[in-house]
């Protein structure tokens, strides 16, 4: 885990969490961030794979993948990876919605 940077130092990553799918997988975090309600940008890295969730308030508002897939499709298709990582970055601002789960 990384050192606290030092004190008056500008901390760039204090409102993010990366880790591995296998011990944190997709269904975890959304489940995580919809419980919480929380705005946050999920990008997840499954070997040359990339993808981009985004929620605001809990709800998935936006998805996109690197095969330019958006919305509920590119949100399925990031679901369905199992292995990679990820990184959860709470400062990001939520894009359009383009993610319409009712």
């Amino acid at each position: 885990m990384p050192e606290s940077p030092s004190k008056g130092a500008p901390n760039t990553e204090a409102r993010c969490v990366s880790g591995d799918l296998k011990n944190f997988s997709i269904f975890d975090i959304t489940q995580s961030l919809m419980m919480s309600r929380k705005t946050a940008l999920v990008t997840v890295q499954s070997g040359p794979k990339k993808g981009f969730v985004y929620f605001k308030d809990g709800q998935i508002t936006n998805a996109l993948d690197d095969d330019l897939n958006i919305g509920e499709q590119a949100a399925f298709k990031i679901f369905y990876w199992r292995g990679g990582s990820f990184r959860i970055d709470f400062d990001a601002q939520a894009r359009e919605r383009n993610v319409k789960l009712d």
